[in-house]
């Protein structure tokens, strides 16, 4: 791995570069020829050539270790980086999301990208059946257009969605450039660098000048890794312009040896750069440049090569439904029929592996459906077609204990009735964070309705507040108060989505322009499926009186509603519940945490650290909005200037406003000792 970033002019002679120190770059292979936008190339592989006398013809040589490279010039970017790959590693925020692929095809050129990433897209469904793969191609969705441009709104609202709620890769096949995605600029640079989330993607570019890395100009990848609160845990793209045809090859030939058990030794899947360094080898091997020798070549890692994407060593089996034995047996599923899956956690040798005790989470989507694109751009003979799951009938989460599972749950009535087959996907972590299991089965027919759903006439019951329990009807909130609903239902409640008008809907003021489908919000209850939560920060909304509806549906379609009462007022201030630090003393570093009352809404916290003469030796400052309430930012003990704080007793504060309201504060003593 290279440790540093990198310039095109070595030894910054240009006026471009005159005025950087080259002690704060690595060097990196620069192609003779610069002057061409396809046969220039930027080669990290080139530190990968071993074997002796190679070095002379890159083009066509192999390299021997995977290579990667964190484009950094300053400790806090290495920070950021650096703590990304080590809490990926960790697993502390593991979850379902571990199992998730999603391809990216962009439109036009007779719809070469979509049908480009679609077979990617299915090489990876027949060749690694548990993982869960998802399709956002850019003409399925309407084209917006105006006197300036087209764009796709609902395709990036799904991406950035996406993005903040995590998946393992992040692929896209297209046009794009080092500041958005397709001529339609979908996804921007911008997007990356102010994303936040916890669950970081691999993200794979298959497009044109996406991260120059070894320029000084902003790129979509620098941004990526960059960001110090989401982005990307690292970033295969390319330098310079590319093929079509060959980015194809390159995507197949990564993604297939991505999730490939390795032949190393190592237990696994590959690594990412021996996934790099196999792909371009069998670029290589089997003929598949035609005379675009230089395209291999533009692809390169920002990120630690020795990183594995998801290690899932167990298979998670389906042992019974409704305690009849699968065994390969097409198993039939009814709408409004209640069913109860048993299975194991299974080890390489066959045998259930009785010392894990964890989380398993299980979603069952309806049948394969045939999604016809829009041709929008207009210029291919016939609209692109590809398959989909959409319909995810349900989800959860329940405990696995010895080895062994049981979930109970009922088939919504809004299904297809297709009597085709359904798929159920199962991800799995043991408590220790540190062994993953997933596992699949389609052998499930999902077509006609039970007898009788009668059992259950009665909606949900709804129990509604703003910004936390307390909240009294017609009380006072904020512009942008947390709507939360906490909700029971003997069936389970409705949130797929399936069903036309069948939402969790939420009305404000009796307003079409104001009323919210937030399905994509509610969390299932752990391990019980008749009760959850939804909880939705509502756009900002101006000083007075307002009222919300919210609506709720159970699997059998019975419905039912609330309404609460209340007044706007921006300037109301924010209460901290709660201020502490999670070393207290603080030997090396240590977390401020801050509880406060308005959660999910973007507030201004300002935390700064004193010593007891009353001068400010750190400070800290950042807009966030945190769901759940509590804001959190790491001090290493050191002062302004980097430099480590002796040993006493320090006062440390927070201040908080949210819009336009005052600033609160709340001050407390922290000891620093041994900080050395």
């Amino acid at each position: 791995m290279l440790f540093g970033d990198c310039a095109w002019d070595n030894r910054m002679l240009s006026s471009a570069w005159m005025n950087n120190n080259p002690d704060d770059y690595l060097l990196c292979y620069e192609s003779e020829n610069s002057f061409s936008d396809t046969k220039s190339y930027v080669m990290e592989d080139y530190f990968g050539l071993l074997d002796d006398g190679e070095g002379y013809n890159p083009l066509r040589e192999k390299s021997d270790i995977g290579i990667g490279r964190f484009p950094v010039t300053m400790i806090s970017d290495a920070k950021i980086m650096v703590d990304k790959s080590i809490t990926y590693m960790s697993n502390q925020n593991a979850g379902p999301w571990k199992n998730l692929v999603y391809m990216l095809g962009d439109d036009g050129d007779q719809n070469e990208h979509m049908r480009y990433a679609n077979n990617v897209a299915e090489n990876i469904i027949s060749r690694y059946p548990d993982m869960e793969v998802h399709k956002i191609m850019w003409d399925a969705y309407i084209r917006v257009s105006s006197a300036n441009s087209n764009t796709y709104p609902e395709a990036a609202k799904q991406i950035k969605k996406q993005m903040a709620d995590g998946a393992l890769v992040m692929n896209y096949t297209g046009h794009a450039g080092p500041h958005a995605f397709s001529h339609e600029y979908v996804i921007l640079r911008e997007n990356f660098e102010t994303i936040k989330s916890t669950r970081l993607p691999l993200w794979v570019t298959c497009a044109c000048d996406v991260m120059p890395f070894d320029s000084n100009n902003s790129n979509i990848g620098e941004a990526a890794v960059l960001n110090p609160t989401g982005g990307a845990l690292a970033f295969y793209g390319t330098t310079r312009t590319v093929f079509a045809s060959q980015n194809y090859n390159m995507n197949r030939y990564f993604m297939q040896y991505l999730f490939a058990h390795n032949t190393t030794g190592k237990e696994g899947r590959n690594r990412i750069g021996d996934a790099i360094r196999l792909a371009k080898n069998s670029i290589i091997s089997d003929g598949r440049e035609a005379g675009y020798m230089e395209n291999k070549l533009q692809y390169a890692l920002l990120g630690d090569p020795a990183l594995t994407m998801g290690n899932p060593l167990q298979k998670i089996v389906l042992d019974k439904i409704n305690d009849q034995e699968v065994n390969g047996t097409s198993i039939p599923l009814k709408a409004g029929e209640r069913v109860k899956l048993t299975g194991h956690v299974e080890q390489a040798d066959g045998t259930t592996m009785t010392t894990f005790n964890g989380i398993v989470y299980t979603r069952l989507f309806d049948n394969k459906e045939t999604i016809v694109c829009l041709n929008n751009a207009g210029a291919a003979s016939e609209a692109f077609t590809f398959t989909e799951r959409n319909g995810l009938l349900h989800e959860s989460q329940d405990s696995i204990r010895a080895g062994l599972f049981s979930e109970e749950f009922i088939i919504p009535v809004d299904i297809n009735f297709s009597n085709e087959n359904g798929r159920l996907v199962f991800y799995a972590i043991n408590d220790a964070g540190n062994i993953e299991a997933n596992g699949y089965n389609e052998d499930i027919p999902i077509g006609g309705i039970v007898d009788n759903t009668d059992f259950d006439k009665d909606g949900p019951q709804i129990f509604a507040y703003l910004n936390d329990e307390d909240f009294q009807n017609g009380g006072k909130v904020n512009a942008t108060p947390l709507f939360v609903a906490q909700l029971t239902d003997a069936s389970g409640i409705s949130s797929s989505g399936n069903g036309i008008g069948h939402d969790l809907s939420l009305c404000i003021d009796g307003r079409s322009d104001l009323t919210y489908n937030i399905n994509e919000y509610y969390k299932h209850e752990f391990g019980d499926f008749t009760k959850g939560s939804v909880a939705y920060n509502i756009p900002a909304l101006p000083n007075g009186s307002h009222s919300l509806t919210f609506r709720a549906w159970d699997v059998l379609n019975n419905t039912s509603q609330t309404t609460l009462d209340f007044v706007v007022d921006e300037e109301m201030p924010t209460n901290i519940l709660r201020l502490m630090a999670s070393q207290n003393p603080a030997i090396t570093s240590t977390n401020f945490m801050v509880s406060y009352d308005l959660p999910g809404s973007e507030c201004d916290f300002v935390i700064e650290v004193f010593d007891f003469s009353g001068r400010r030796i750190w400070a800290h400052e950042e807009s966030a909005g945190e769901s759940s309430g509590i804001y959190t930012v790491t001090w290493n003990l050191t002062n302004g200037a980097g430099a480590k704080v002796d040993t006493g007793i320090y006062l440390y504060r927070c201040r908080v406003r949210c819009g336009q309201s005052k600033w609160t504060s709340k001050t407390q003593k922290i000891m620093v000792r041994n900080n050395k």
